[in-house]
């Protein structure tokens, strides 16, 4: 049987839950405000690709945390609701090496599972929790996410952040605006994103993480949030280069209030030679369309708002440098006001194209932005 690592709460101290080794599959991911999405194994890329110089020696093991079983308490309420597998109280971080069952290329799986939070009846809500390093400082590259959240959820989106430490879940400070470096975030309850064999997402050293969930609850009754992200850990010297993140924003979008359909059409030029992996989209909910293209090559379309499924490509599609991509959003406003860009997903707009891609050039950043 697998060994279970310790699981440590968010104050850095052993918490006793109870580990589970299990960490299943879920449907195609979509990057809120971004873009992003699974990616199925494909052929090995083509050679040449740069790999992490800051990644750990290959080793064969990643060192992370120290083995062993927390004893358990009294079997917490599992608020994925799946009686069957407790994963432990909220608001920890598990260090598993029982990958391989669901990715034997994996070294480590290490979960984040974000305090649980309360959204009343008629909010939305934006949550924020850091976590540190949870690799023991090393640099890593993970090959694969796993993500579960409850009903309620609009979003989320995993920021990197160098030198962050545990932390309590907070209001977000920049809301549903925050930037910064990620290369993974879903609009769906379950998702997963896999990448290529030699591909892989660099998490350089000393960088922790900000873990940033958008809910709403329409109900008449409060929702338990609850957001777990699942990192699988690469072997060391199998990832050959990495991947980025294209996102693209209409910043500027505003719809009239005339109850009609209305488009809004921006295009941006990709800044270097890239391939592919997946494309998505970020609308909020009087949309009703949604189309990206470059030149003739259609890259993605859906007339879903909410829970878009994400198309990967298989074969990545390879774009030149100053490569065009041009988006377009059609809203029909059916309030007395115009609705113009921001946060909210019941009374702002959005029109955001999102991708995954390799190869990454700089690996301390991994999004390419364009506002527009």
């Amino acid at each position: 049987m697998p060994r279970p690592r310790v699981t440590k709460g968010a104050d850095g101290g052993h918490n006793q839950g109870m580990l589970s080794a299990r960490t299943p599959a879920f449907a195609a991911l979509a990057l809120a405000g971004l873009g992003a999405c699974v990616s199925p194994s494909v052929p090995n890329p083509p050679p040449g690709g740069s790999t992490n110089p800051a990644s750990p020696a290959s080793t064969g093991s990643s060192g992370f945390g120290q083995g062993g079983i927390i004893p358990s308490t009294p079997v917490p309420v599992d608020p994925f609701g799946d009686d069957a597998a407790v994963d432990g109280p909220p608001g920890v971080v598990t260090v598993d090496d029982a990958t391989a069952d669901v990715d034997p290329s994996a070294v480590d799986a290490v979960t984040l599972q974000m305090t649980s939070f309360t959204v009343p009846p008629g909010v939305e809500l934006y949550k924020c929790q850091d976590f540190a390093n949870p690799f023991g400082g090393q640099a890593v590259d993970i090959n694969r996410y796993d993500l579960e959240m409850n009903p309620g959820s609009h979003h989320m989106l995993l920021f990197y952040s160098q030198g962050a430490v545990n932390g309590p879940v907070i209001d977000c400070p920049s809301g549903g605006l925050q930037v910064g470096p990620y290369t993974f975030g879903a609009q769906s309850q379950k998702a997963t994103e896999v990448y290529p064999a030699g591909i892989g997402a660099a998490i350089p050293a000393g960088t922790g993480f900000t873990l940033n969930a958008h809910y709403i609850n329409t109900g008449s009754t409060p929702i338990e949030a609850a957001v777990k992200v699942t990192m699988y850990v690469a072997q060391p010297g199998t990832v050959m280069q990495h991947v980025g993140v294209l996102q693209f924003i209409q910043i500027g979008l505003s719809v009239p209030p005339n109850g009609q359909p209305s488009t809004s059409t921006a295009s941006c030029s990709i800044s270097q030679d890239m391939n592919l992996l997946s494309a998505s989209s970020h609308m909020h909910r009087r949309a009703t369309h949604f189309v990206a293209t470059t030149g003739a090559t259609m890259l993605y379309e859906t007339d879903t708002w909410s829970d878009p499924v994400a198309r990967t490509f298989s074969p990545p599609l390879a774009l030149a440098a100053n490569s065009s991509i041009q988006w377009s959003c059609t809203y029909v406003n059916d309030t007395a006001s115009a609705l113009t860009f921001g946060e909210s997903a019941a009374t702002n707009v959005m029109c955001n194209f999102g991708a995954t891609f390799f190869p990454l050039t700089d690996l301390s950043n991994p999004v390419i932005r364009c506002l527009q």
